[in-house]
């Protein structure tokens, strides 16, 4: 829902994070939301440059575009949706409640009217399993690039075995060094 198409588990994001959480210890989204995003702005502080959210969420579906540069990367403000999925889906909040008119939507198709939906994270699944996506591991490279005279690593296509699904990819050199943006097509 926050970012379709892209795998959350094992996609690893090349800026610099103090004790990021994610196995491996490069940082992964989790740790870009909470160290950039929750503490640049919950202490209302400025966003770093490039930090900011990429604005598509009415977009078309289906497409989750991304931008990694040098110490910065810029999230799809689906994001946000995202995560509200997770405060709606949790048990916790079961006796939460917001206008009638308000919902998520997940996929093509599906409208979840999220008074219906608070605490129901088992009954998601179900869901889910009627839009299958493919989850495409991205691999953004490593900044700062390393010091060669080659230029710099292009980000990987996705596994053929995903079929009509594909990463397309960017490179644009900024002054500051190169620019990598993604966008993930699922269809």
């Amino acid at each position: 829902m926050g970012l379709p198409g892209i795998n959350l588990a094992e996609t690893r994001v090349p800026i610099a994070i103090e004790r990021p959480k994610a196995p491996g210890g490069k940082p992964d989204v989790a740790d870009v939301i909470y160290a950039i995003h929750r503490c640049y702005e919950g202490h209302g502080e400025e966003l770093p440059q490039g930090s900011e959210l990429i604005h598509d969420a009415d977009g078309p579906t289906r497409v989750t575009p991304l931008s990694v540069a040098k110490g910065a990367v810029m999230l799809s403000d689906r994001i946000i949706f995202g995560l509200l999925a997770v405060a709606v889906l949790s048990p916790a909040n079961t006796d939460q409640s917001v206008p009638d008119s308000y919902f998520l939507t997940f996929g093509d198709h599906a409208k979840l009217p999220i008074n219906e939906w608070w605490g129901r994270t088992a009954e998601f699944s179900t869901i889910v399993a009627q839009d299958p996506m493919p989850q495409v591991k991205l691999d953004l490279g490593d900044y700062p690039p390393p010091k060669t005279s080659t230029p710099p690593r292009p980000i990987t296509t996705p596994s053929p075995t995903l079929g009509s699904d594909h990463a397309q990819r960017q490179q644009q050199t900024n002054g500051e060094g190169t620019k990598r943006n993604v966008s993930v097509h699922v269809s």
